[in-house]
């Protein structure tokens, strides 16, 4: 499948899959891999289950009553608001989300005011959830919606909540990923396959997944050298060339063993 626009939602996957991608091209299992710089070159990490996490974006709108500085009891500061708001939703991961499971909730960008002593009338946040399951995703949305009414509302201001649904969680089927650490052993050799845990990046495949039974992988692309800062998604990103052969390899040796225990 070559496919256009994985790095923001809504992705590409599911614009194909409503296409009409699988009701033309009916796959009996469907197999994808993404570079780690982790993991070196010329290995593959696999996992089985929930491998990576549902991502949903949210964007805070803080409204209060703007004023001068010098008198902050004239005023209704959303700054202040919102402060308490991102220490509030802090708590959601460590009382709300059962400790068996995994979430992550980051606010990662903040607004307000352009003046040292001025209080501003709003301020605008946005931030990135993370889940693993179903229910804990649905969990946290319910409550980041009532934490940061009730906070506002404490506060004397005005607070308005949009969250915007990502990718959904990447499920690995157990069985297809059996067999495809099978197949890479076999390829790789076997001291070349490794497992690897569950991550909370997220990836628009999990559509794919969720339409056929497959798995997505980790492939190598790191030197050996794990100390060389390789990071994906960054200007250092410098994978090692013998990546290519293993990942290009790899898929075709394994799409064709796949059709083979048909």
């Amino acid at each position: 499948i070559f496919q256009p626009a994985e790095e923001k939602a809504p992705g590409g996957a599911k614009p194909l899959l409503e296409a009409g991608l699988f009701n033309r091209y009916k796959p009996s299992a469907v197999i994808g891999q993404h570079c780690f710089s982790t993991v070196e070159a010329g290995k593959v990490a696999l996992c089985k289950g929930s491998f990576m996490a549902a991502a949903d974006e949210f964007y805070i709108t803080v409204n209060g009553q703007g004023g001068h500085a010098s008198a902050p009891h004239k005023a209704a500061d959303p700054v202040l608001a919102a402060a308490h708001i991102i220490t509030a939703v802090q708590y959601l991961v460590s009382r709300v989300v059962p400790p068996d499971e995994s979430a992550v909730l980051s606010i990662a960008s903040i607004h307000g005011g352009n003046a040292p002593n001025v209080i501003p009338r709003q301020v605008t946040m946005s931030g990135t959830m993370r889940t693993m399951n179903e229910g804990v995703r649905s969990l946290l949305h319910e409550k980041l919606r009532n934490t940061v009414m009730h906070v506002a509302e404490g506060l004397g201001v005005e607070a308005s909540l949009e969250i915007m649904n990502g990718y959904p969680v990447l499920y690995n089927d157990p069985s297809v990923t059996e067999r495809a650490a099978l197949i890479c052993s076999e390829y790789l050799g076997e001291e070349n396959v490794l497992e690897c845990e569950p991550i909370m990046t997220a990836e628009d495949f999990s559509y794919y997944l969720q339409a056929c039974p497959g798995t997505f992988w980790q492939i190598g692309t790191g030197g050996a050298d794990q100390k060389k800062d390789n990071t994906l998604h960054s200007p250092v990103f410098n994978p090692d060339e013998k990546a290519l052969l293993a990942g290009s390899g790899l898929l075709a040796f394994t799409a064709i063993r796949l059709l083979g225990m048909q």
